[in-house]
């Protein structure tokens, strides 16, 4: 390193002694910079002020002398690093030397000073000071990156461990480097089982053949793996995992070991299902309707005139195609609803002040003529009185309840239809004695799609009417869930807060989850 860059405290009490090095070094070192001291004590205060390449330092000084200055150098963290040469007596005492370096001297020389052997003793502590300086600074930014990529790690480690999705790491031997919470959890197996054994030891060799050795020897030839499997444990339902399989690249372009992220895909596969059965039973309930219309229409098309069809008889096929156009009708502002709801849209409630019993009344009367076999009451409190609400979305919600109650209870029995105050609320509840639900289906029937009985004898129906009636209801600003038991019937709720009129609510873009008996309830 350039002598240009270096600095050198001489520190000596005899101002001769001192004279002579300054004109020695200004010869042998030109390009060094010199400061000096006349005593051990102002040569620290100048150490401690500012930065030194190194330190020729007299042994023999009055009051303190060069081997106290030079342990007091090596005592302070700003000034430990400056390399000391002690100027030494001719043939000074073995013990006086080692007090030296015990003080942390790092080289003697002796009077008479050679000027030739100090300049070289000089430039050997300069080179060693700076190997050393450039090791520090290595050291110093090698501990920066080394902290940055442990805070880095830190951070994706516990992302990697807070991650729902289960994560592991398998090397070349096929055995486990690393496994997060939701990998152990979702084989139940403890850490201490897994870290450092064979993937087909843990799980066993029939499911290690059957499901990852191929992906993960394909994997550790550089390819990136995706595939989907069926999982279950102790009886439980199925889960449907997706799986993705990455190398890990090594030094040198290896492939040190595998990333295996899963993901539960349960749900999504379980909607795709849905909406495919959704598109099959909605073109099977558009068709039929559709088949009617067509058919009496072609015989109205196709009167004889020989022999024309009685007044009654075109009565009755119009009859039948109003009734079918009336039910096409239906289906498709089900199916305007629900986009409504799924694209964000704002429905705007159009309110107004109705009599509850007059709306529930008139629900019931249409529904008993369309039915013998099965029989409708209605309760109202006295004090239910007056809603503000959108007669028309209400009188929807009720009509779908209504609907499902005769549906579901095919051998007939009581609907009961009921209307209470309760608090600053009205509740409104539909119960049939019909066939019932099982908690699941009951869980799932406000789901878009969902259809309790996929079946080809099921019941008829689009499955729309729920999943509609609670963005309605959710829109009021009350809450729709289902209380039912099999074989016993259902019992369908819902609840309108007593507000004022003239307010106009919008529906929000996600419906909120469904509120069932036996959790959160109004």
């Amino acid at each position: 390193m350039p002598d240009a860059e270096n600095t050198l405290l001489l520190v000596d009490d005899r101002p001769d002694n001192l004279f002579v090095l300054r004109m020695v070094l200004a010869e042998y070192l030109p390009d060094c910079r010199l400061i000096t001291a006349n005593s051990a004590e102002e040569g620290l205060t100048l150490a401690g002020r500012q930065r030194f390449d190194g330190a020729l330092i007299d042994m023999q000084m009055s009051r303190m002398d060069g081997i106290e200055m030079c342990r007091r150098l090596k005592q302070e963290a700003g000034t430990a690093i400056i390399p000391v040469i002690l100027m030494t007596a001719h043939h000074a005492p073995a013990d006086l030397r080692a007090r030296g370096l015990e003080a942390g001297a790092d080289d003697f020389i002796e009077r008479p000073i050679d000027n030739v052997e100090l300049v070289a003793r000089i430039r050997t502590m300069l080179r060693i000071k700076h190997a050393e300086d450039r090791l520090r600074a290595g050291n110093s930014e090698l501990e920066r990156q080394v902290a940055k990529q442990t805070a880095m790690f830190r951070e994706y480690w516990k992302a990697v461990e807070n991650s729902r999705d289960p994560f592991a790491i398998i090397d070349r031997g096929h055995r486990y480097s690393l496994v997060n919470d939701a990998w152990l959890k979702l084989y139940a197996i403890e850490r201490t089982e897994v870290l450092g054994r064979p993937v087909a030891e843990v799980h066993g060799d029939e499911y290690f053949d059957a499901q990852i050795r191929l992906s993960l020897d394909s994997c550790l030839t550089g390819e990136s793996v995706q595939y989907e499997q069926s999982f279950s444990r102790n009886g439980e339902r199925p889960q449907q995992l997706q799986a993705r399989l990455m190398p890990i690249a090594g030094e040198g372009g290896g492939i040190d070991g595998v990333v295996i992220t899963l993901r539960d895909v349960t749900r999504e596969r379980e909607i795709e299902r849905m909406k495919d059965e959704f598109i099959s039973i909605a073109a099977h309930e558009l068709n039929t309707p559709l088949a009617v219309i067509q058919g009496y229409a072609e015989l109205l098309r196709d009167e004889p005139w020989t022999a024309p069809y009685k007044r009654t008889q075109r009565q009755e096929f119009l009859s039948l195609i109003l009734e079918k156009c009336a039910r096409l009708q239906k289906i498709v502002d089900d199916l305007l609803d629900l986009s409504r709801v799924d694209s964000g849209w704002m429905l705007v409630l159009h309110k107004s002040r109705w009599r509850v019993r007059d709306e529930l009344d008139r629900q019931v009367w249409q529904f008993q003529r369309e039915t013998l076999k099965h029989r409708f009451e209605v309760a109202c409190d006295l004090s239910c009185g007056e809603v503000s609400a959108d007669r028309g979305k209400i009188g929807q919600v009720i009509e779908n309840l209504l609907g499902n109650a005769v549906k579901y209870s095919p051998r007939g029995g009581l609907i009961r239809v009921q209307a209470e105050v309760e608090g600053n609320v009205l509740r409104v509840t539909v119960a049939d004695q019909g066939i019932g639900m099982t908690p699941e289906q009951a869980g799932r029937a406000f789901e878009k799609f969902y259809r309790a009985d996929t079946l080809d004898t099921a019941i008829g129906g689009l499955g729309l009417g729920l999943a509609i009636s609670r963005s309605i209801i959710e829109a009021h600003g009350g809450w729709i869930w289902l209380e039912s038991e099999v074989g016993k019937g259902t019992r369908a709720h819902f609840t309108l807060p007593l507000m004022p009129a003239g307010t106009e609510v919008a529906i929000p873009n996600e419906m909120s989850d469904l509120k069932i008996a036996g959790e959160e309830k109004p």
